[in-house]
C-alpha cells in the first residue's frame, strides 16, 4: 500500500523523512542547479509525458514524487517554457483526477464494489489530490511573490537582470496569467467535490486547508487579480475557493479573522470581500459567513477605528457594499454594528449612515415580505429612521454631513412618506444654521432635493393650498356623521397623517392625491399656476366630486395639510438663505444660489426677494459666485422664445429698485457680450418700446427702453437706428404718462457711440429737447430731477461745445425767474414764495416759487458740477495728445537717425531739456490753467464773478435762513445739496462754510437732509483732505445720529474714507466700534465687516489702536458692561500674530500705570482675559506683574486673572502649566497682601474719623468698626483698658474664628461724611449689634469680619468674586495700624499719632482716592487732551 502524504508546513519539510508513520516523502531529490537548461528542460519533458501516459494516481509514486518535488521546489530556475510545460501537465492531470474522484464519491453509495478495494481508491484519490494541490499551489506562492520583484527590476533596468527582463518581453511562450486562472479553477473545482468521503478521518487535513485559505488570500492581496477585467475568471475562482474551505471544510474562524486582517492593510479588498460573502450567501445554505464577519466588526474595539482610519475606510465601504448585496440579512444582524454608532471614529459612523439608508431603501422596494411579517418591516423601518433622526445632531459634521446626503438619496428614491416629508424639512432648515460649512452645503442640497421630488405638485405658493385645503376640510366635515363629529374632529390630525403615510407606503407617491393636490392650486389661485395645471383644474374637481369616499377624501385633506406645512417651512427658510449669501464660505453662497434656483421655479413665498439679494453678488470678486450668479441669471430669465425673454426682462426692470438695476445692468451686459441675449430679444424690445404690440403699456415701454440702454452698455450699436424712436417716444406725449420715460431716454442717448456722437451737431433738435425738458413744465416735481440731471449728462456727452450751450441754459433760466418789473416795494402774501430785498426804489424782482427756486438752484449746482468734471476731461485730453505726439516725435526721430546711422540735433536737445526738466513747465502750465478753470466757476477771475458765481452767496444765504428753510423742506434738501456741490469745486468757498455744513448736517430735523450732508462731507474729505481734518470728530459724531439711515451713510462714509487711506487711522475709531453692537443689525454687520478690512491692512491697525479704544470705551458711560465686553471679543479676535499678542499684552499692562480708575483696572483685566496664551506671552504677562499688582487688590480684577489662568489651562502642555503655577501664586499672594493692607487703611480712617466725632461730642469713647475677611489678633489689655466697657470687640479664643456670612456689624462706625466722599466704605458695614463686655486682660481677643464689599463707583462691575480663606493673623509689628486693638482708650490718652503710626500712608491713599475719583467726574475729551 502506498504511504499517506501528509501536507507539510514548507516545502522543504518534505525531504526529511517522518519520525513517527509511514508518509510519503521526497527520497531521491535532483539538484536543478547542477544540472544545464537543456537538461532541466528534458527532466521536465520526461515528466510531462509520464504524467500523460500513465494514471492520474501514479504522482504518488516514488520517482515521479521526487522528480516532480524536484521540480516544484526549484520552481524558479526553470525556463519559461518548461514552467509552462509543467503546470501544464498537472493541470491536465489534476483535471482528470477531479472527474475521477466524483465518480468515486458516487460509487462510495453502492454496496456492490469490494469495501477494501474502495478504501485504497480513497487513499489513493486522497494522496494524489493533496500532492496535486500542493504541488500547484506552491508554484502559485512562489510564483506570485516572485512577481512584483521582478516587475521591478525590469523597470529599473539593472545589468544584472538581464534574463529576467528578457522574460517579461516573451509572452507567447509563459502566459502566466491564463495558467494561474487555469490552476486555481482546478483547485476551485476539486474543493466542490465531497473530499470528506474519501478522506480515513473523513475529515481535510487542517495544513491542507489552511495553505487554500492562506494562498488564496495572498493572491486576493494582488490588485490586478481584482480590478483588471480579464481576470475576472481567476478572482471568481478564489471567491469560490475561499467560500469553500471556510463553509464547506470548517475553515470559517480562520477566514473571517484573515479577511478582518486584510480589510484594515488592503484598500482594494473591501468590495471584492462584499463580492465573496454574498456569492457564498447564494451558493451555500445557512453559511454564516457574513454573519461572522458582522460580529467580528461589532467586536472591534470603537477605539481602534479612531486610531486606524485607513482600517475604518475599508470597513466602512466592506459594509456599505454588503448593505447593497444582503440587505436581509444586515437588518438582521445591524444591532452588532450599533456599538460603533457611539464611538469616536466618524468614518466608520458615516459608513453606517449609509448602510442604514441603502436598508431602508431596500426595504420599500421589497414586496416579497408576507402579510404577517409586514408590521415587523414596519417596525424596523421606522426604528432606522428614528437613527437617521437622531444622528443629524451628531457631534461630528462629517457624519451629519452624510446623514443630510442620506436623506436626500432616501427622498430620490421615493423612500420618505409624507408623514416623514415635513419632518425632514425641518431637520435640513435647522441645519442650515450649523457651524460647518460642509453641513449647511449638505442642507442646501437636501432642500433643494425635497423641492424636486416633492409629492405636492409643481407650484407651491401656501395661499392657494391653504384656500384648497380649507374647502376640501369643510367638505370632509359635511361627509361625516353628524353624531360623530365632535369625536372625528378632535382625532382628525393622527387620522389625516395615518391616511397620508398609507397612501405613500406602497413605494410611490398616489396619482390621485398629486392630481388633486395641482387642481386645488388652480381653484385657490388660478393666476398663480401655470397653463398646464390651469387646464386640469376642471379634470381635477370633477374628479374631487367623483371621489365619494370619505377615507379617500381625508387621505387628500391629510396630503393638502402636509402641503401646507412643507410650503411654509421652505418658505420660513428664505430669511437664512439671504443670510447665507452674504457668507464668506463660496459654497454657502454657491449652495443658496441653486438652492434659490430651484426654490423660484417652484414658486416659493419670498424666493423673488432672496432672488434680487442675490444680483448684487454679480460684482464678487470670486469668480465662481459671479459665474453662479450669471448662470442663475440665464436660468431664470433668459428662456423661452425671444418675446418670452423680452417680456420676462422688462418685468424685472419694472419690479427691480434703484439699487437693484445696477445689478441687472452688469448681468444684461454680459449677457449680451455672450450672446444669451440675441438680436431677436433685441427686436422684441423695440416694438415693445414704439408700442408695435397689443395691449402694451408706457410702464412696459419704459421697461424695454430700460433694458434696451442695459444692452447698449456693451453693444452701443442697438441704438444706432433707433435715436428718431427715442426722441418721439421718449420725449413726446408717452413722457406725460409715465414720469421716468424721460429720463431713461436720456441715458439711451448718452449710450450713443462714438461714431453717433460725431455725427451730432450743434444745431441737433435733440438740445432743443433737452433744453425745454430742464426749463419746462412739462415734467411733476416727483420725476423732474432725476431727468434734469440726465439731461444735463445727455448735454456735456453730446453737444461740441457744452460750456456755452449750459452757460446760455442757465441765463434763461435766471431770467425767466428772477424777472423785474416796476411795482411798489412789498412782501408777498404767500408763504411758500421768497422776496428778494432790492435796493431799488423803482424796481422790485417779483415773488419767487419755492418750487421753481429749487429747481433753479439744481441746475445751476450741477451745471458746475458737470463744468467741473468737463474741465478735467479737457485736462486729460490735452496731456493725452501731448503725449501722442511726443511719442510720434520721438519714433520719426528714431526712425531718421536709424535710416541716417547718425543722432540727430533735436533729439540731443529733447534729451538736454528732460535732464534740465524744461519739458516739464509745459505740463504745470497746463496743470495751471486747469486749475484757474476750476476756481473761475465759483470764486471768479480777479474782480468780476461770473453767474455761478453769483449765486452761491444766494445759496449760503438760503442755508442760513432757517426760518424759511424751515416752511420749505424741499427747498432746504436743495439750497444744502448746491452748496455741498459747490464746496467740491471749490476750496476757497469750502473753507468758509463747513462750518455751516457741520451745523446743519448736526441740527436740521430731516434725516434725509442730514444723510446728504454726510455723503457730501466724504466727498469734500476726498478732495481736500487737508480742509477736512481738524473736523474729523464731528465726522465721527454722525455715527452716533438718532437716525439709523444717517448712521449708516455715516458708517459707509467713514469706512471707504479709512480703508481708501484718504483720513487718518486715529483713536477716533473708538466711535465707529462702539457700533458693532447696533440696535440696527445691517450698521452692525457693516461696522463689523469694516474692521475685519482694516485688519487686512499692512499690520492690522487695529493692533496699535486697541489700547486708546479700549480706554475711550471703559470711560464712556453710556455703554454697558455686556456690549462693551461683546465689542472687545470682536476687536481682539481680529489680532491674531502671536508677536502682536505679546506687544498688546504689554501695552495693556501699561495702561494699568496710567489710571487710578478701578473701571478701567477691570476692563484692561478682562481684556487681557479673553487673549490666547503661548508660553512667551505667559511669561511677558508675568514679568509685567511690578505693572498690574496694585490693582489687584480689587476683586473684579483679580477674577479677571483667575479666569484667564483657568482657562489657559484647560489646554496647556507641561511646560505652560509651570509658568501658570508660578504666576498663579504670585497673583494670589499680591491680592492677598493689598487686601490686607486696603482693609488696614479703611480701618484706620474710620477709627480716625469715630475718633473726630467723639472729640466733638465730647463723650470719650470712640465707637468701633470691624471689618469683614480678616481676624486681627490683639494684645492683651491694660488694666485702664479693662475699665472700658463701651468697646463692642467680642472676645473669642486664641483659635481662629470661623467665619459666617450672616454676621451683622455697625454701619454707625462710617461717618456719613465719610460715606459721601468714599461711597465704596458704605458697603463694608452693616447694622451695629447688641456691644458686649470687654474681655479680661488675660484672654485674648480676635477680630471676627467677613463679608468686605469693596465696591468702586462703577456702574459696570460684574458681582465681585468672593474670596473663601481664613484670613491670616496681622501682627502688631508688621501692621500698618500698630495701636488698633486698643480702640477702648480715654479719650484723654487718644492721641491722632499714636493711633495710626502710619497716617501719612493713610494721606496718600485719600489723595489716590481723591485722583481717583476726579478722573472719572472729568468730561470725555475726544481729542486725546486729557489722556
Amino acid at each position: 500500500m502506498t504511504p499517506r502524504f501528509q501536507v507539510p508546513l514548507v516545502i522543504d519539510d518534505l525531504m526529511r523523512p517522518p519520525e513517527d508513520g509511514d508518509f510519503l516523502y521526497a527520497q531521491d531529490v535532483v539538484e536543478l542547479k547542477t544540472l544545464s537548461p537543456g537538461e532541466i528542460l528534458e527532466l521536465v519533458e520526461d515528466l510531462a509525458t509520464e504524467l500523460a501516459n500513465k494514471d492520474v494516481l501514479s504522482i504518488e509514486e516514488q520517482s515521479m514524487f521526487d522528480r516532480s518535488f524536484s521540480l516544484v521546489r526549484d520552481f524558479k530556475l526553470l525556463e519559461l517554457s518548461a514552467k509552462g510545460m509543467l503546470m501544464d501537465s498537472m493541470c491536465t492531470n489534476f483535471i482528470q483526477l477531479n472527474a475521477s474522484t466524483a465518480v468515486l464519491i458516487q460509487s462510495l453509495t453502492d454496496s456492490s464494489e469490494d469495501p477494501l478495494d474502495l478504501l485504497q481508491q480513497c487513499r489513493s484519490h486522497s494522496n494524489a489530490i493533496q500532492i496535486y494541490a500542493f504541488f500547484l499551489l506552491c508554484i502559485l506562492t512562489a510564483e506570485e511573490a516572485d512577481r512584483e520583484p521582478a516587475t521591478e527590476v525590469a523597470v529599473g533596468g539593472r545589468s544584472g537582470q538581464k534574463g529576467r527582463s528578457r522574460k517579461k518581453h516573451t509572452p507567447q511562450a509563459w502566459d502566466w496569467s491564463a495558467l494561474r486562472t487555469r490552476s486555481v479553477k482546478v483547485l476551485a473545482a476539486a474543493l466542490q467535490n465531497d473530499l470528506q468521503r474519501i478522506f480515513d478521518s473523513q475529515k481535510l487535513d487542517e495544513n491542507f486547508v489552511a495553505l487554500i485559505g492562506k494562498t488564496a488570500f495572498k493572491m486576493m492581496g494582488n490588485r490586478d487579480i481584482l480590478e483588471k477585467p480579464e481576470n475576472k475568471d481567476c478572482k471568481e475562482a478564489l471567491y469560490v475557493l475561499i467560500s469553500t474551505s471556510a463553509i464547506k471544510y470548517n475553515y470559517k474562524i480562520s477566514t473571517v479573522a484573515t479577511m478582518i486582517h486584510m480589510l484594515h492593510k488592503h484598500e482594494h479588498v473591501a468590495l471584492p470581500f462584499a463580492e465573496l460573502v454574498s456569492l457564498a450567501e447564494h451558493h451555500h445554505v445557512a453559511t454564516g459567513l457574513a454573519v461572522d464577519l458582522l460580529r467580528a466588526v461589532g467586536q472591534i474595539d470603537p477605539s481602534n477605528f479612531e486610531r486606524d482610519t485607513f482600517g475604518a475606510d475599508n470597513v466602512g465601504l466592506f459594509l456599505e457594499e454588503l448593505a447593497v448585496r444582503l440587505p436581509r440579512l444586515l437588518v438582521l444582524n445591524l444591532s452588532v454594528l450599533m456599538c460603533h454608532l457611539d464611538g469616536k471614529s466618524y468614518k466608520i459612523r458615516n459608513s453606517l449612515i449609509k448602510v442604514i439608508g441603502t436598508l431602508l431603501v431596500k426595504a420599500v422596494k421589497d414586496t416579497t415580505d408576507t402579510e404577517t411579517s409586514e408590521g415587523s418591516r414596519l417596525r424596523n423601518e421606522q426604528a432606522l429612521l428614528n437613527i437617521l433622526i437622531e444622528r443629524i445632531r451628531d457631534t461630528s459634521a462629517h457624519t451629519r454631513k452624510h446623514v443630510l446626503r442620506t436623506w436626500a438619496y432616501l427622498c430620490m428614491e421615493h423612500a420618505v412618506s409624507i408623514g416623514h416629508w415635513n419632518l425632514v424639512s425641518d431637520l435640513a432648515a435647522g441645519r442650515l444654521e450649523d457651524n460647518a460649512a460642509i453641513v449647511r452645503k449638505g442642507a442646501l442640497q437636501l432642500l433643494g432635493t425635497l423641492l424636486e421630488y416633492n409629492p405636492f405638485g409643481p407650484q407651491l405658493r401656501t395661499a392657494a393650498f391653504e384656500a384648497t385645503y380649507e374647502k376640501y376640510k369643510e367638505n370632509l366635515r359635511t361627509m361625516e356623521p353628524q353624531d360623530a363629529a365632535d369625536q372625528a374632529s378632535q382625532n382628525e390630525p393622527e387620522n389625516e397623517t395615518e391616511a397620508g403615510q398609507q397612501d405613500l407606503e406602497d413605494g410611490k407617491s398616489n396619482p390621485e392625491v398629486r392630481t388633486a393636490s395641482g387642481s386645488t392650486d388652480a381653484e385657490g389661485n388660478t393666476q398663480e399656476l401655470p397653463g398646464p395645471q390651469a387646464q386640469n383644474s376642471t379634470s381635477a374637481a370633477q374628479f374631487a366630486t367623483d371621489i365619494g369616499g370619505l377615507e379617500q377624501t381625508r387621505a387628500l385633506v391629510a396630503s393638502l395639510e402636509a402641503a401646507v406645512r412643507f410650503s411654509k417651512r421652505v418658505a420660513s427658510a428664505m430669511p437664512m438663505l439671504g443670510q447665507l449669501l452674504a457668507s464668506s464660505t463660496i459654497g454657502d453662497v454657491e449652495g443658496a444660489i441653486q438652492l434659490l434656483i430651484t426654490c423660484r421655479k417652484f414658486d416659493i413665498d419670498g424666493s423673488e426677494l432672496c432672488i434680487r439679494k442675490m444680483m448684487p453678488l454679480v460684482f464678487s470678486q470670486e469668480s465662481g459666485i459671479s459665474a453662479s450668479v450669471e448662470d442663475a441669471f440665464k436660468t431664470l430669465y433668459l428662456k423661452g422664445s425671444s418675446s418670452e425673454m423680452a417680456a420676462s426682462l422688462i418685468q424685472l426692470t419694472l419690479e427691480a429698485s434703484l439699487a437693484d438695476l445696477a445689478s441687472i445692468e452688469a448681468l444684461v451686459e454680459k449677457s449680451v457680450a455672450r450672446g444669451d441675449i440675441s438680436s431677436g430679444t433685441l427686436s422684441a424690445l423695440w416694438n415693445v418700446f414704439i408700442f408695435n404690440g397689443q395691449a402694451v403699456t408706457p410702464d412696459q415701454c419704459r421697461g424695454a427702453l430700460t433694458v434696451l440702454c442695459m444692452a447698449a452698455k456693451s453693444n452701443p450699436t442697438v441704438l444706432r437706428s433707433h435715436v428718431q424712436n427715442i426722441l418721439d417716444v421718449g420725449f413726446g406725449r408717452w413722457a406725460s404718462a409715465d414720469v421716468l420715460l424721460a429720463r431713461y431716454s436720456c441715458i439711451a442717448l448718452q449710450r450713443l457711440s462714438v461714431e453717433d456722437r460725431s455725427s451730432i451737431k450743434a444745431s441737433h433738435k435733440i438740445f432743443t429737447i433737452l433744453s425745454n425738458l430742464i426749463t419746462g413744465p412739462g415734467l411733476p416735481e416727483s420725476c423732474w430731477y432725476s431727468a434734469a440731471e440726465q439731461a444735463l449728462n445727455a448735454i456735456y456727452e453730446l453737444h461740441p461745445m457744452p460750456e456755452a450751450f449750459t452757460s446760455a441754459l442757465l441765463l434763461k433760466f435766471s431770467r425767466g425767474l428772477f424777472a423785474r418789473k416796476p411795482q411798489k416795494l412789498g412782501l408777498s402774501p404767500h408763504k411758500g414764495d421768497l422776496d428778494a430785498d432790492n435796493s431799488s426804489q423803482s424796481y422790485e424782482y417779483s415773488s419767487v416759487n419755492a418750487a421753481s427756486i429749487s429747481r433753479f438752484l439744481f441746475v445751476a449746482a450741477q451745471i458746475a458740477l458737470k463744468h467741473l468734471v468737463y474741465i478735467e476731461s479737457c485736462g486729460r485730453k490735452l496731456r493725452k495728445q501731448r503725449g501722442d505726439q511726443k511719442k510720434a516725435a520721438a519714433n520719426a526721430a528714431a526712425e531718421m537717425s536709424e535710416s541716417q546711422n547718425q543722432v540727430c540735433d533735436q533729439p540731443e536737445e529733447e534729451n538736454i531739456s528732460k535732464e534740465l526738466g524744461l519739458n516739464a513747465s509745459d505740463d504745470a502750465k497746463l496743470d495751471d490753467i486747469v486749475e484757474q478753470a476750476e476756481n473761475e466757476i465759483v470764486s471768479g477771475d480777479m474782480n468780476r464773478k461770473f453767474l455761478i458765481g453769483a449765486i452761491a452767496p444766494v445759496v449760503v444765504k438760503l442755508c442760513r435762513a432757517s426760518a424759511v428753510m424751515h416752511q420749505n423742506p424741499k427747498l432746504q434738501a436743495n439750497a444744502m445739496l448746491a452748496l455741498c456741490k459747490l464746496m467740491v469745486i471749490d476750496a476757497e468757498f469750502c473753507d468758509k462754510n463747513l462750518q455751516l455744513l457741520f451745523t446743519v448736517a448736526q441740527n436740521s430735523p430731516e434725516d434725509s437732509i442730514r444723510s446728504n450732508c454726510v455723503i457730501a462731507l466724504g466727498d469734500l474729505a476726498l478732495r481736500f483732505p487737508n480742509l477736512l481734518e481738524p473736523w474729523l470728530d464731528r465726522m465721527y459724531a454722525r455715527v452716533h445720529d438718532p437716525s439709523a439711515s444717517v448712521r449708516k451713510n455715516s458708517v459707509l462714509v467713514l469706512s471707504h474714507l479709512i480703508l481708501n487711506d484718504m483720513i487718518k487711522v486715529k483713536g477716533h475709531i473708538s466711535e465707529l466700534a462702539m457700533h458693532i453692537e447696533d440696535e440696527d443689525q445691517r450698521i452692525s454687520d457693516l461696522v463689523k465687516v469694516f474692521f475685519h478690512e482694516l485688519s487686512k491692512k499692512g499690520n492690522n491697525p487695529i493692533y496699535n489702536l486697541f489700547p486708546d479704544v479700549l480706554s475711550r470705551l471703559s470711560c464712556n458711560e453710556a455703554l454697558s458692561q455686556n456690549k462693551f465686553y461683546t465689542i472687545m471679543q470682536f476687536l481682539m479676535a481680529t489680532i491674531k500674530k502671536c508677536k502682536q499678542m505679546e506687544g498688546l499684552i504689554e501695552k495693556l499692562c501699561n495702561r494699568f500705570m496710567g489710571t487710578t480708575d478701578p473701571r478701567q483696572w477691570q476692563s484692561l483685566a478682562y481684556c487681557l482675559s479673553q487673549l490666547t496664551y503661548t508660553q512667551s506671552c505667559l511669561r511677558r504677562l508675568s514679568d509685567s506683574s511690578k505693572l498690574y499688582e496694585h490693582a489687584l487688590v480689587d476683586d473684579e480684577v483679580f477674577g479677571h486673572f483667575k479666569a484667564l489662568i483657568v482657562k489657559t489651562r484647560k489646554l496647556a502642555k507641561v511646560e505652560l502649566k509651570i509658568v501658570l503655577n508660578e504666576l498663579e501664586e504670585r497673583l494670589v499672594h499680591c491680592h492677598n497682601e493689598k487686601k490686607e493692607l486696603q482693609i488696614a487703611a479703611l480701618k484706620a480712617e474710620s477709627h480716625h474719623q469715630r475718633t473726630k466725632a467723639g472729640q466733638a461730642d465730647g463723650n470719650g469713647t470712640a465707637e468701633e468698626a470691624t471689618v469683614e475677611d480678616v481676624m486681627i489678633k490683639d494684645e492683651p489689655l491694660s488694666e485702664d483698658e479693662k475699665m472700658e466697657s463701651t468697646s463692642g470687640i467680642e472676645v473669642s479664643s486664641p483659635k481662629p474664628v470661623e467665619f459666617s456670612e450672616s454676621s451683622e456689624y455697625p454701619t454707625d462706625a462710617v461717618p456719613e461724611a465719610d460715606v459721601k466722599k468714599y461711597p465704596e466704605l458704605a458697603g463694608a458695614y452693616r447694622e451695629t449689634p447688641q456691644r458686649k463686655r470687654r474681655p479680661s486682660k488675660d484672654t485674648k481677643s480676635s477680630l471676627s469680619v467677613e463679608n468686605l464689599s469693596d465696591e468702586g463707583p462703577s456702574s459696570r462691575s460684574s458681582p465681585s468674586i468672593k474670596l473663601n480663606r481664613q484670613a491670616h493673623d496681622v501682627d502688631d509689628d508688621a501692621s500698618t495700624c500698630s495701636d488698633v486693638s486698643e480702640l477702648g482708650r480715654e479719650e484723654s490718652e487718644l492721641d491722632a499719632a499714636s493711633t495710626c503710626s502710619d497716617l501719612g500712608e493713610l494721606d496718600e491713599l485719600r489723595a489716590s482716592l481723591d485722583d481717583a475719583s476726579s478722573t472719572c467726574s472729568e468730561p470725555f475729551d475726544p481729542d486725546g487732551s486729557s489722556e
